[in-house]
């Protein structure tokens, strides 16, 4: 069991994901920490559910690529029925035991395998590169292909001399101006990153056509006028939003400085004060008060099931 709090990205066999020892039970993801953990207990006191002395215990195990996965790509993909699978955040599932997340869940009411490559960071060049790299490994392709669609188009990366990832985001300038930003607000302002990720979409989208996998696309933001969605609309999609899944919501009218305000008020502080997002209960988020809770995704697998109808459950 491992206390050391799982927060690195890296670009390792081919792959972008988390730099963690594969069967190794993490007791914290992200911002989650024991000290952590033991604030949000006395400023959300003794009656909240993870304060309690039977509150069962969350652990974060991954597979050798660095997915939050018991099985193999290998074991998974070696039954012709199984599907690839990333809800970025929603499908990672912080502060929510694994086999209450969306994707395991997704796998008790269908009877499908399914290969969870979910990370965070909601970065399009992510996906792409690692559906690539995927399909070097898979024994048979997936049946179905689920990925998630970013409600904002914005942020980059950098990778480090040593392989990490750097996520450059609002976040990460809200939190620390380094040189690593020092381009960010020009970036934005420029809507660079709108054009990236418009490019990596359409690349995604002919990837699984020249790979022939049927591509379903998570949608779980708010529609705003910035949002890809709107000129993917020939798309297949799945419509879900619930506490925790929309995460900073822009629209073009937004200013970089305004940006950042909505960024602390909805990221920042419910991150590091220990308390959900304003309009929030802790009933609607996971023990890390900011994720979705075990609830959320249970009627995410089920809202997945019913869009294809393919399960073998009456909800």
């Amino acid at each position: 069991m491992s206390d050391t709090p799982l927060r690195q990205l890296s670009f390792q066999n081919g792959l972008v994901s988390f730099n963690a020892e594969p069967g190794v039970k993490y007791k914290w993801m992200l911002h989650e920490s024991k000290n952590w953990l033991e604030n949000a207990k006395r400023i959300q006191g003794k009656d909240w559910y993870w304060s309690k002395e039977d509150a069962p215990e969350v652990t974060y195990v991954f597979d050798e690529l660095g997915f939050r996965n018991k099985l193999s790509i290998q074991e998974v993909s070696e039954n012709p029925d199984w599907w690839l699978f990333d809800s970025s955040c929603f499908g990672l599932g912080p502060g929510v035991d694994v086999e209450r997340t969306a994707p395991r869940m997704l796998e008790k009411y269908t009877g499908y395998h399914i290969y969870d490559m979910s990370i965070f960071g909601d970065r399009p060049e992510f996906i792409c590169n690692n559906i690539l790299e995927l399909a070097k490994r898979w024994k048979n392709p997936p049946k179905r292909v689920l990925l998630h669609m970013v409600e904002n188009p914005t942020g980059t990366f950098k990778l480090t001399d040593d392989n990490k990832i750097l996520n450059i985001d609002y976040t990460g300038f809200s939190m620390r101006e380094t040189e690593d930003f020092s381009f960010f607000r020009n970036f934005e302002e420029q809507k660079v990153s709108e054009g990236h990720h418009r490019m990596f979409f359409k690349t995604i989208i002919k990837l699984c056509e020249v790979l022939e996998l049927p591509l379903t696309w998570f949608y779980t933001g708010l529609e705003g006028d910035i949002s890809p969605l709107n000129y993917l609309q020939d798309q297949d999609f799945i419509f879900y939003n619930c506490a925790g899944a929309s995460v900073g919501h822009y629209t073009s009218s937004d200013s970089f400085d305004e940006r950042k305000r909505i960024v602390k008020d909805t990221i920042i502080e419910p991150m590091t004060k220990c308390r959900p997002a304003p309009g929030r209960t802790t009933d609607e988020v996971g023990r890390d008060l900011f994720h979705p809770s075990p609830e959320s995704h249970k009627l995410f697998a089920q809202k997945i099931c019913n869009h294809f109808l393919e399960t073998k459950r009456n909800f």
